[in-house]
């Protein structure tokens, strides 16, 4: 004690240790910063979707019945891969006699015969470019002497078979309201195509998922007048389409979008779902030889990260909108390389099954068609450099 009675105290200052928690400010403050930056992020995003004709990914969605399940097998493991190196990306197929036509991603058509040679058909180039200048020719079908052919950015032609003269259905252009023709039905007195979108052209097709766009459509077409109509729009990417073999006054069509096949009234155009919740999404459909139907499917419904995961949550369709716009990824990276081929028979029962898992044989299949035994598979992808034969068992 110092003199006089006074105490004496010593205030020092005490170093906060680096492992003590900051303060109730330093916490509230990193919150204010953390929430101002995802604010600003959003923000972002919603103001270039805006400027992107994407903000309305946002509130549309459509949704999917769950998909019915399959015992996996390991049947288009089992192919024979023909015409190697001929052809890339064989979407569709037309048989005429002893003679395979294909339509390729090099906007060609090829006829495939039986001493492997080969020759283009039909061509808009010398020589293969873009889509956009020399077209993409999807499905085929034989009408008599006619190969009819779906040029997706360019109409529909036909091929007499025995002439090689080529005469225009159906004329079609960027500024048409048709801007992605894909498939071909025919009947004694009309043609029927489906018209995927009414606002993408095929080079741009994953957008038509990522907006779930239904502004598809069924034409048809007057084989006599040519005279063209709407018989049912609305529809989300409809895309294979062939005659009911039930009743041929009605239409099976592929709803790729939906993951399902409708059934439409070639008259009034009025439609019914015809079979839902299928293993995937459905490309083109062909009739079998047992009054029923062969779905491929490019993309398949798998559990964990798949297109459903797309579907049904509209902000990561606004996220990979904004990357695919920026040409940074590819949404049908998504779907893995799965070989799957579907039967249905008349009522619209899945009957039959085959599957390659590993993609070694087959995968991302556009099409499954049966021609004298065989199944002949194709796929849209330019990578896919074969056709795949596959001999039909029975089930």
């Amino acid at each position: 004690m110092a003199r006089g009675g006074t105490r004496k105290y010593v205030v020092s200052a005490r170093i906060k240790s680096p492992n003590e928690s900051p303060g109730f400010c330093s916490h509230v403050c990193t919150a204010i910063k953390r929430t101002l930056v995802n604010l600003i992020i959003v923000a972002v995003i919603f103001t270039v979707l805006y400027f992107t004709d994407g903000f309305w990914l946002l509130t549309n969605r459509i949704t999917l019945t769950p998909a019915i399940r399959f015992t996996s097998n390991q049947e288009l493991l089992f192919v024979d891969h023909i015409f190697e190196d001929e052809v890339n990306g064989p979407e569709s197929f037309a048989f005429k006699d002893d003679v395979i036509y294909t339509s390729c991603a090099d906007g060609r058509v090829y006829s495939l015969k039986p001493d492997n040679s080969t020759n283009v058909v039909y061509s808009r180039c010398d020589e293969p470019g873009s889509e956009l200048d020399c077209g993409r020719p999807l499905g085929l079908e034989i009408d008599g002497n006619e190969l009819l052919i779906a040029d997706s950015y360019f109409g529909i032609f036909a091929l007499n078979l025995e002439t090689n003269s080529q005469r225009a259905i159906l004329s079609t252009g960027p500024n048409s309201t048709y801007k992605f023709l894909n498939a071909i039905a025919v009947t004694p007195s009309h043609l029927y195509v489906t018209s995927s979108s009414s606002l993408f052209q095929r080079e741009n097709f994953p957008a038509i998922g990522l907006q779930q766009d239904c502004s598809g459509s069924v034409l048809k077409i007057d084989k006599k007048s040519l005279e063209v109509s709407v018989l049912t729009k609305g529809l989300c990417f409809p895309n294979g389409i062939t005659v009911d073999l039930a009743d041929p006054s009605y239409l099976i069509v592929a709803e790729t979008m939906t993951a399902r096949l409708i059934r439409v009234d070639s008259q009034s155009g009025k439609w019914a779902v015809f079979s839902d919740g299928l293993p995937g999404f459905p490309d083109n459909i062909r009739p079998s030889d047992n009054k029923g139907y062969w779905l491929g499917f490019p993309s398949v419904r798998t559990e964990g990260i798949s297109l459903d995961t797309v579907y049904e949550r509209p902000f990561v369709r606004a996220v990979l909108w904004l990357l695919h716009s920026a040409k940074m990824f590819n949404p049908v990276n998504l779907s893995p390389g799965y070989g799957l081929v579907v039967h249905v028979d008349v009522s619209g029962a899945v009957t039959r099954t085959l599957h390659d898992p590993s993609g070694a044989g087959s995968q991302k299949v556009s099409e499954a068609a049966q021609h004298a035994g065989f199944l002949y598979l194709g796929s849209y992808h330019p990578k896919y450099r074969w056709v795949s034969r596959y001999k039909l068992r029975k089930s």
